[in-house]
Order: C-alpha cells, then sequence, then structure tokens
C-alpha cells in the first residue's frame, strides 16, 4: 500500500477534480476526463497508479499540457 494514497475514492476523486481543472484551462483536450475516468475506474491504491496515469498523457496531450498536468498529479499523490 502505497502511504502517499488515501482511500480508492478519495484518489478517483482528486484525478478527476485535476482532469475539471485542467478541462476549464484547456478546452482543446476534451477526452482528457474520460480517458482518465476510465484508468481510475478501479484504482488500487498502489504506487503503480500514479505511473499509468502519467503514462496515458502521450495519448492525450502533449508539450506544456503534459508537463503541467504531471505536475498537478505529481502534487496530488505528495498530499
Amino acid at each position: 500500500m502505497s502511504a502517499r494514497s488515501g482511500s480508492a475514492e478519495e484518489i478517483r476523486a482528486k484525478v478527476i477534480e485535476l482532469a475539471d481543472r485542467l478541462e476549464r484551462d484547456q478546452p482543446s483536450v476534451p477526452l482528457l476526463e474520460s480517458r482518465l475516468q476510465e484508468l481510475v475506474a478501479e484504482p488500487t491504491g498502489e504506487p503503480g497508479v500514479e505511473a499509468r496515469l502519467l503514462g496515458v498523457m502521450p495519448k492525450i496531450a502533449a508539450g506544456e499540457l503534459r508537463e503541467a498536468f504531471g505536475k498537478r498529479v505529481r502534487e496530488v499523490w505528495a498530499r
């Protein structure tokens, strides 16, 4: 178990919140939220969840947006 993560529901809520923020900031990435919801439909709370989230970003976005999202995901997991 990861000391950084809460319950599966808390993890999912945090990721959806991040997706919502990014969608508002970058409406040109409409698939972001749905792809993230797919990834966290059954979160385990294990460290691999973060890697899965960051790993999908190249498929959804590139450049600055990808970098900003990765930073936000890491900030949430650090809490």
